[in-house]
């Protein structure tokens, strides 16, 4: 009775849909107002859930799935949903809507049993991916499913290409005779619609961001508001020269030992006394300071040129930069018209793997938002689609930092829209590494091997980012080379000098301090300092990276590279504490470097003086708060980590060959502060549509469609998030940034010196 009853419902609705239009509106809503009656076979269905794969019940299904999706609200269906299906087009994509959410009660009966019919219910809302993917399994279990027929082909193009009168006399038609084999073709072109019933909700987070790493202390961190004392305590102009000639002669290939030949040292003192405006005691304090970098030297881990960055030549064997370069090529050698060119940059910067990509978007991207499941990276792809929306504005347990120190407000050092998404990276206590989710735009099955490159690369990269975060909390007391009283810093004048100046203006304090003799603050003598107190190992730790993979190419008729803007990594967030770059490939460029410079506070001095701080500091009123630490030269194979607590940025360079390509790749890590846990590809699914459609064609019947027509059956689908959704997303993030970036400077990196009276 159940069946017959269902089969004619089925009758009147094809024969509805091949009505004219002015009868269709309320033709379906009588028939749904009659519509409780189908509700009652559910029971039927159930009972005979082992039968449901069988063709002949599958059209029976359909009427039911037709009711679960427009019965919920009669009136709004009424007339936004019915009034689609006046258009030809409309009628064949509710027929497709209802196939996809047959495709869920499908699952739904085989998850749940029959006690449970509210669940099995609810479960129509199960995103299409899973039901798919679980159809799938299912279907190859039974060794059962639906099969391309030259029927669902015809169907599915008339869909997309006929006009309104070859739908309804040739399409419908189709449909009505192929016992609804069309289901898995059509299901996919109504994915849309799906995910329209299938509303996500914005929720709180359950997830736990409890600090796995409670052991650590806080790190600074550079989201400061500008506030008086903010800042290091400026170096003398005269500290600044020494630490460029300490950096000069550690920029030496093998300096650690050329220091120890006495003829070697002679030849660099005596160049420095020939080149430079330092004292001979100052440049003894340099080269004595030089048996302190040697002896914190561990293997080929050294201090770069600025205190608190690290660096290495020869951290990665060669076998593995080969195996980097080999698997990287799979990025690189793509369609010109798929190349992802970082805007802004004049197509000299090619981004592989970026994050500003298919980033977290809040109330748009996905969340796993359960306490302790985690997305494997073994497992990410059958999560795509999954989850719940979020405010993260509306979630505290994303803003636990533990920093103590002032910061910007929230209104533009954290963004309330954007996130870039870490990885999850396992240190074991012996130093291996385990990449434990998915990295963001990094396909895991197709890079799979890639995947393991990057595990061994940043292996080798935890020791460095040990050593920046022990400096990081070391240095942040640590007193300058050039302790400045700027109440010593004049001498005494005589008693003469101050009979004449009786006969000065009084008032005109910056010639009277013009008119003194500057006495240059000195350095003493060098003394090894002693151990250090902190040892951040990150072994045996979990932590969380965001990885990045891009090319610089410049051409004959692109030849220089300008440069790129100060700027740290990330927003406050992101809680990005260092920076690891691998630069494993350089070709045909003239020497690059990365230039870092520092914020400082306002040094003391006395009144109006405006001639001893330009004088000691190189400081004058208006001009920015900050002073350039030096810069390091990114020869290929150098591995460089530095902390986010400095600005930097790319120098300029060019082609070395003006009539040939050249080119420079790098490989980077964004460390995480250890102590603060993020949203991460442990908590969001994969989100890239293209990701998805690579699923899809391989699921049988979609393996046997042309191309032409799988790529038309995806273009209805509006998520995860489609390419040209991700690149609208980066502009905006970008935006955010370049903001960002500019604020931070105002009330930081170039808020200006004001010299006023005390």
């Amino acid at each position: 009775m159940g069946r017959r009853s269902l089969k004619r419902n089925l009758n009147e609705l094809i024969k509805l849909m091949k009505e004219d239009k002015n009868n269709v509106n309320n033709s379906i809503k009588d028939y749904l107002e009659s519509g409780q009656k189908i509700l009652n076979d559910l029971p039927l269905l159930i009972d005979n859930r082992d039968k449901i794969l069988d063709p002949q019940i599958s059209l029976d299904t359909q009427i039911l799935a037709l009711w679960l999706f427009l019965n919920s609200d009669l009136n709004q269906t009424n007339t936004e949903c019915l009034a689609q299906i006046s258009t030809g087009e409309g009628k064949l994509t509710i027929v497709a809507a209802l196939a996809a959410i047959k495709v869920s009660i499908i699952i739904a009966i085989a998850l749940f049993d029959k006690q449970n019919h509210n669940k099995i219910t609810k479960s129509t809302n199960i995103v299409v991916s899973q039901a798919i993917y679980l159809f799938t399994e299912k279907s190859k279990q039974k060794k059962k499913g639906f099969y391309p027929r030259d029927t669902q082909i015809l169907a599915l193009w008339l869909f997309l290409n006929s006009d309104l009168n070859q739908i309804n006399t040739e399409c419908l038609a189709q449909i009505s005779t192929s016992e609804g084999k069309l289901i898995i073709v059509a299901a996919l072109a109504a994915i849309k619609n799906m995910s329209l019933l299938d509303e996500p909700t914005e929720e709180i987070l359950k997830i736990d961001f409890t600090n796995q790493n409670a052991d650590l202390p806080s790190f600074p961190h550079p989201f400061l508001s500008g506030n008086y004392g903010d800042g290091k305590i400026p170096k003398s102009l005269i500290e600044l020269r020494m630490m460029n000639l300490s950096g000069n002669i550690r920029n030496k290939s093998k300096w650690f030992e050329k220091m120890q030949d006495q003829i070697i040292r002679n030849k660099w003192k005596q160049e420095a006394l020939e080149q430079s405006s330092l004292s001979e005691k100052q440049i003894d304090y340099v080269l004595a300071e030089l048996e302190y970098y040697n002896s914190i030297r561990d293997q080929s881990m050294e201090m770069s040129v600025d205190d608190g960055v690290w660096q290495s030549d020869e951290l990665i064997p060669q076998d593995i930069k080969q195996s980097l370069i080999s698997c990287v090529q799979s990025l690189e050698n793509i369609p010109e018209n798929e190349q992802d060119w970082h805007p802004g940059t004049n197509k000299q910067v090619l981004d592989l793997v970026h994050p500003s990509l298919f980033c977290f978007v809040n109330q748009t991207t996905r969340v796993i938002n359960e306490r302790n499941h985690l997305i494997n990276l073994d497992d990410a792809l059958k999560y795509i689609g999954l989850g719940q929306t979020i405010d993260i504005n509306a979630n505290t347990s994303l803003s636990n930092s533990q920093n103590k120190q002032q910061k910007l407000q929230k209104s533009y050092s954290q963004s309330n829209t954007y996130q870039w998404i870490p990885t999850e990276f396992n240190v074991s206590k012996d130093g291996r590494v385990k990449i434990e989710s998915y990295i963001n735009n990094l396909h895991p099955i197709q890079h799979k091997q890639l995947y393991q490159v990057i595990e061994n690369i940043c292996q080798h990269f935890i020791p460095l980012f040990s050593k920046v975060l022990t400096d990081l909390i070391d240095n942040q007391n640590k007193p300058n080379r050039i302790i400045v009283d700027p109440y010593k810093w004049y001498e005494n004048e005589s008693s003469s000098s101050s009979s004449n100046e009786d006969h000065e203006d009084d008032n005109d304090d910056d010639n009277h301090h013009h008119h003194r003799t500057i006495i240059q603050p000195d350095v003493g003598e060098f003394h090894m300092p002693s151990l250090t107190n902190s040892n951040i190992d990150l072994r045996g730790r979990k932590l969380q990276i965001i990885v990045k993979l891009a090319n610089i190419i410049l051409t004959p008729t692109n030849p220089a590279y300008p440069g790129g803007v100060w700027h740290i990594e990330g927003m406050e967030n992101e809680h990005i504490i260092a920076t690891g770059i691998y630069y494993y490939f350089n070709s045909n460029i003239t020497q690059s470097n990365l230039q870092f410079r520092t914020a400082i506070c306002e040094p003391n001095y006395e009144q109006d003086d405006r001639y001893g701080v330009d004088t000691i500091y190189g400081l004058q009123d208006e001009l920015p708060l900050n002073q350039l630490l030096g810069e390091v030269i990114t020869q290929e194979n150098r591995c460089l980590v530095f902390p986010n607590l400095y600005q930097h940025r790319v120098a300029p360079f060019q082609l070395k060959d003006p009539t040939q390509p050249g080119q420079r790749k790098i490989l980077v890590f964004f460390l995480v502060d250890p102590t603060i846990r993020i949203l991460s590809t442990a908590h969001i699914p994969p989100q890239q549509s293209h990701w998805y459609c690579d699923i899809i064609r391989s699921i049988p019947v979609f393996n046997e469609l042309p191309s032409l027509v799988v790529d038309k059956i995806m273009s209805y689908i509006d998520f995860p998030m489609t390419m040209d959704q991700a690149k609208q997303h980066r502009e905006e993030l970008m935006n955010e940034r370049k903001y960002f970036i500019s604020q931070n400077n105002e009330l930081l990196f170039e808020r200006p010196f004001s010299l006023c009276e005390h």
